[in-house]
């Protein structure tokens, strides 16, 4: 398996952002507070939990202007492998 840029990775993204934004955007508020299960996410806390993986994963990847936007987010914790975590609960 040959090893592709991490421009390619990033670019992949793009296509999948757009995806979501198509699909989020048009959702009213009673539908991104429905959820299928009492104990599961709601549609909306699907797409905060998306989102902020995003931006957890581009930070540890060194992407330009994640230092920045990290610093907007108040919230994080630490995992017992010393990975940062955004508290969600708090975005």
């Amino acid at each position: 398996m040959s090893e592709r840029p991490l421009s390619e990775v990033y670019e992949g993204w793009e296509g999948h952002q757009i995806s979501l934004v198509n699909a989020i955007a048009p959702l009213t508020s009673e539908q991104l507070l429905w959820r299928p299960a009492e104990k599961l996410f709601s549609v909306g806390e699907m797409a905060r939990h998306i989102s902020l993986g995003r931006i957890v994963w581009f930070l540890r990847m060194g992407a330009p202007g994640c230092a920045e936007l990290a610093e907007q987010i108040n919230a994080w914790y630490e995992d017992g492998d010393g990975n940062q975590h955004i508290v969600e609960s708090e975005i």
